[in-house]
């Protein structure tokens, strides 16, 4: 029995080191996986005393992991305590107002927009006297372009973070979270189609409710990253892009548009997509998937 339980504890850490956090189903399913692979039963955490496999894992790896239940209806999130905060981050997706973590601040939603914000004719500035984002697109608003020109030494340009930077997330997150062929299909469409920006949010979506979450876990977290390393290469206290009444905690702000034109709205970049495909992947691909989600709208 001591042998079994050491084996799975063993592999339960091996996989969380390869992609955390984890809601505890899929993580179940990953170890049953990998048990099934190297001719083993699956893991059933009744035959080790436990109600639960969430049971199971508090008994038996309770000082190495955290578990984080969710702040409504869902799944306990599970990590390693050495990245304990990126389950804050994933279970604070799921509210309307941030999780309190002492590692982390609130980043202001302009601070964040700036970064994430695909426009290429935008140009955004940060300004050392009062933490303000300015942004000005091809010489407009003229007052804002001569205000930063005037006094360069006082600004720093923010330079987004490129689309393919992301694109190279979500494929080493789709390599460890491999999805079933049809959405793979869609998902692979939608990063060669050239619709104006890769949808990050529609491909969550299309990966469903436990992947979904998981995959805009790590990306808020890669971006958090991203914001946090860019402040300390141009010596600025992180205090300065973070909301004052809400310190040490995380979010992203996912309403809040930068000030000026943006990119297509989300309907035309569908209509693009659609008109670039053959009535043959549109019956076997897009139809499929929105029939599936009318029929589950209507049993909600």
């Amino acid at each position: 029995m001591q042998a079994a339980i050491t084996l799975i504890t063993q592999l339960v850490v091996d996989l969380l080191q390869e992609s955390q956090p984890e809601l505890s189903a899929r993580l179940k399913q990953r170890l049953n996986s990998v048990l099934q692979k190297r001719g083993f039963d699956r893991f059933d955490e009744k035959a080790f005393g436990s109600k639960r496999f969430t049971d199971f894992l508090k008994k038996h790896l309770g000082e190495s992991l955290t578990l984080t239940p969710p702040a409504g209806p869902g799944d306990v999130l599970v990590s390693l305590k050495d990245l304990a905060v990126d389950a804050t981050i994933a279970v604070g997706l799921q509210q309307s107002e941030p999780v309190i973590a002492p590692e982390k601040i609130v980043v202001r939603p302009d601070v964040w927009q700036a970064f994430i914000n695909q426009d290429r004719e935008r140009r955004r500035y940060f300004s050392r006297v009062d933490h303000k984002v300015l942004h000005y697109r091809n010489g407009t608003p003229a007052d804002v372009k001569a205000a930063i020109e005037s006094a360069p030494a006082n600004y720093i340009e923010i330079v987004p973070i490129a689309e393919a930077t992301q694109v190279e997330w979500l494929r080493a997150f789709l390599s460890k979270n491999p999805p079933n062929s049809r959405i793979a299909m869609v998902i692979q469409h939608l990063l060669e189609e050239d619709t104006g920006g890769v949808m990050f949010d529609s491909i969550a979506k299309i990966l469903g409710a436990k992947d979904g979450e998981i995959w805009r876990a790590q990306r808020v977290n890669r971006i958090y990253e991203h914001i946090v390393n860019w402040c300390g290469e141009h010596g600025i206290d992180s205090t300065a892009i973070s909301h004052p009444s809400k310190q040490h905690s995380v979010m992203e702000p996912t309403s809040i548009k930068p000030p000026g034109d943006l990119p297509a709205p989300v309907r035309k970049q569908a209509l693009a997509i659609l008109e670039s495909m053959s009535d043959d992947d549109i019956a076997q691909i897009v139809l499929p998937i929105l029939v599936s989600t009318v029929l589950v709208k209507a049993r909600l």
